[in-house]
């Protein structure tokens, strides 16, 4: 009713509060009601437009081009639109925070002839205590205090799963392999996709969680799927986003929108909360997402105030923990429209067995000898050593030079590569396999890291490694071998010859 009678004397409102109390279940309820109560010949609807979304408010307010021509933007094309209908009330709301779109209003008065709402939505808790701190065009302002939030316990649930030596897909640029965690998360992402629920995977980083969406969307049963991926960087933004939509999606009828053939459209979105922190505090390319989500479609780029409506889309993102130092966090206003699913770090008895079998697998491909039981368990022992000690030793953090620092599986992997090349004859010899362990790990490692502190560490580290797990290496401290391989060179010198 506050609201109800505030629009009956201004024409432009403010509805603020913080996240998830009901503002748009407010406004909605307020035109539904209207729309019955209100003659059949007189509609009320509802244009939302989002500042946050785009890379500049040109794009909302218009601008003037090089040619001295008036370019409209979403909000101007939506207003003309709405002052064109005799018998239709439009409100316009803007979905943004005040210190957003304000400043431009503030700038550039309009009289409206239509409804127009501000809704604020801040997420530091920024509060507005009187009328006086609201710009000067503001007619009227409601403020919905803090809402009950939903309990966070959920019941608890145990999935089983069945045991003995985890599946092992070793190609050119996957290294996955099963355990009890990653098979969980699947089995949880298969029930969410049978209600079309978007899915978000979260985690430290290695832990499986862009390889498991892949295998999710390779199913069998994903055939009806087209599937398109994004990879966020620092510096994305919404405008490319959209480009890459738009460029997936074909028309069906009227305003409706989707992928072809009638499928369903999956959007991966990976490292989604590594984007810039906008000025505003916000991260622009996820507040697009978050309006794709919240208003199920998207206004054309080309022509400004289309409105798309995309069908049948579903969104599955990956992204780190927030809890990390290094890491960003993501709007709750974004968070509620995923099931959120935690990738957790692998236990030591996971790793070992992980590792334990990246290694059998890279040893055996191609028909080449695995290694003797005790030096193979050795150097997997000391590849779990090694990883651990550098997580805590190597930490990632904001220290120069360590930003970047991010060793996981992969690293191990990589150590496990330069192994494989080994010879037959070669693995026979315990001690060279060590040495060459060494000389690999330090090579994968070293060439990360660019602090002469951490050189040193990395050192000491191998050191002590070495000691615990190859004792007969101690007669090697002084002459550290080179290894140098020869055998693509001479393959690749023969086989051209041979076509020559």
């Amino acid at each position: 009713m506050q609201l109800y009678n505030l629009s009956q004397t201004y024409s432009t409102l403010i509805v603020a509060g913080p996240s998830a109390v009901g503002k748009s279940a407010l406004l909605s309820t307020l035109i539904n009601t209207l729309s019955y109560q209100t003659p059949a010949a007189h509609i009320h609807k509802i244009v939302r437009v989002n500042p946050l979304s785009v890379d500049s408010l040109d794009r909302i307010f218009g601008h003037i081009n090089q040619n001295g021509e008036w370019v409209d933007g979403i909000f101007t094309a939506a207003w003309k639109k709405a002052n064109n209908f005799r018998n239709t009330s439009t409100w316009l709301v803007m979905d943004s925070p005040l210190h957003r779109a304000t400043p431009y209003l503030h700038d550039n008065p309009i009289s409206p002839r239509q409804p127009y709402i501000l809704m604020d939505h801040d997420n530091r808790d920024r509060r507005i205590k009187s009328s006086e701190q609201l710009p000067q065009f503001v007619g009227g302002h409601v403020a919905l205090g803090n809402a009950t939030k939903p309990p966070t316990h959920a019941p608890k649930w145990r999935q089983n799963v069945h045991g003995g030596i985890p599946e092992v897909m070793v190609e050119q640029l996957d290294h996955f392999v099963e355990n009890i965690d990653t098979t969980r998360t699947y089995y949880l992402m298969h029930l969410a996709s049978i209600t079309n629920q978007n899915i978000l995977l979260t985690g430290p980083p290695a832990t499986g969680k862009t390889n498991i969406v892949n295998r999710f969307l390779r199913a069998p049963d994903k055939v009806n799927y087209v599937t398109k991926t994004l990879v966020f960087c620092e510096n994305t933004k919404p405008t490319l986003f959209q480009e890459v939509v738009e460029h997936t999606i074909v028309h069906r009828q009227g305003n409706n929108y989707g992928a072809r053939q009638g499928k369903r459209l999956c959007l991966f979105v990976d490292d989604m909360n590594v984007l810039k922190t906008h000025e505003s505090g916000t991260q622009i390319t996820n507040e697009y997402l978050r309006s794709l989500l919240d208003m199920g479609g998207i206004y054309d780029n080309e022509k400004a105030g289309k409105w798309k409506v995309i069908k049948d889309m579903t969104v599955i993102g990956a992204m780190r923990n927030p809890t990390q130092g290094t890491e960003k966090s993501v709007a709750a206003r974004l968070l509620r429209h995923f099931m959120v699913f935690n990738v957790p770090t692998p236990t030591p008895q996971t790793l070992y067995q992980t590792i334990d079998s990246i290694l059998q697998a890279l040893l055996v491909r191609e028909g080449g000898a695995g290694l003797e039981q005790a030096l193979h368990n050795s150097i997997v022992k000391a590849s779990c050593d090694l990883l651990s000690s550098l997580q805590i030793v190597l930490q990632q953090n904001t220290v120069p030079g360590r930003y970047h620092y991010c060793f996981n599986v992969t690293t191990v992997v990589n150590i496990a590569k330069g192994i494989q090349r080994t010879s037959d004859s070669m693995r026979n010899s315990p001690t060279m396999m060590q040495l060459l362990w060494l000389h690999e790990a330090e090579r994968v490692v070293s060439d990360a890291i660019c602090r002469p502190d951490d050189t040193q560490a990395l050192t000491k580290l191998l050191g002590e490694i070495t000691v615990k797990y190859f004792k007969e290496l101690s007669m090697y401290e002084h002459a550290k071998p080179y290894f140098v391989t020869f055998d693509e060179y001479q393959d690749t010198s023969r086989q051209l010859h041979r076509q020559g």
